[in-house]
């Protein structure tokens, strides 16, 4: 409660708990007439672990209960709603264009009072990617025509299209899932890359690095994530971010040769990129030589 209670917090707000609400559809109403009354309002929702759990599986994407119906009766009165969900694995978002902010919070732990609060103040400028893929739907996942499987065998057919490669190969494309008050403008070539803050709070940038073959031989993802670097740029300042390309982010393993493999005469696209959707800034170069190695 102590962070609750912080002078910035409390400051023309109002902190309330209830432990036991008893009758929810009353309480359900008297969410949505404060939210009507308020200049901003964040609803914040989510699961537990006894909902993700091991050694057993979700019956649903969905949130529990009302929670995406109370979501979209909130916005409807308050064009300032910002959403706080607090999972460890994607849910669906009906309401996802209805509210004017997402905050994907997971399981903070004993501090997440204090880490949400400076987020959602302005305190600290989030700066974090998502590390898996939220689909629209659950019938929009790779395994979904796979699962349960049949005779308790279960058969992988999305191959090596799995996560944001499927949706790279599908050309599904996403919708803004985050956004930040920062605009960074990327500019360099190769695999240097200068990232400039024309915003105004210092802030941090992950530059992700994908590679992808043209044209090959076997079946490959479109491009895959081979490295990244986290940079701070203070307002107005340019930093470099940087990746060393090496053979092993340009190989495949052959299995008819037993061998990881780089094509004789093949070409390599490499992007500099905010996530995995986005075009960035892109070289092309070729590859003249075949390798084969083992080890």
């Amino acid at each position: 409660m102590a962070e609750l209670e912080r002078k910035e917090v409390q400051d023309g707000g109002r902190i309330g708990f209830m432990e036991n609400p008893g009758d929810l559809d009353k309480f359900f109403q008297d969410g949505v007439d404060i939210a009507r009354d308020s200049d901003v309002a964040i609803v914040v929702v989510g699961k537990d672990h006894e909902w993700e759990t091991e050694t057993s599986n979700m019956v649903s994407m969905d949130l529990p209960g009302r929670s995406n119906e109370f979501i979209s009766a909130v916005a409807a009165v308050n064009p300032n709603t910002i959403v706080v969900n607090q999972t460890g694995s994607p849910i669906t978002m009906p309401w996802k264009d209805e509210v004017s902010a997402i905050v994907q919070a997971w399981y903070q732990g004993q501090e997440q009072g204090n880490c949400l609060a400076d987020v959602l103040l302005g305190t600290v400028n989030p700066s974090g990617k998502l590390p898996i893929i939220f689909p629209k739907r659950i019938e929009d996942t790779p395994p979904y025509d796979n699962y349960p499987g049949e005779n308790d065998v279960v058969y992988y057919r999305e191959g090596i299209y799995a996560g944001y490669r499927f949706y790279d190969y599908r050309k599904i494309e996403p919708f803004p899932l985050w956004c930040r008050t920062n605009e960074f403008h990327e500019v360099g070539i190769e695999v240097e890359v200068d990232v400039t803050n024309t915003g105004s709070r210092d802030g941090k940038e992950i530059v992700q690095f994908y590679v992808g073959q043209i044209n090959p031989r076997l079946h490959r993802p479109v491009r895959e994530l081979k490295g990244w670097e986290k940079v701070f740029v203070a307002v107005g300042q340019t930093v470099t971010a940087r990746m060393k390309i090496d053979k092993v982010s340009l190989s495949y393993w052959d299995d008819s040769l037993n061998k990881w493999v780089i094509e004789k005469d093949s070409e390599y696209r490499v992007t500099a990129a905010k996530d995995s959707r986005d075009e960035g800034l892109t070289v092309l170069f070729m590859s003249p030589k075949e390798y084969q190695w083992i080890n």
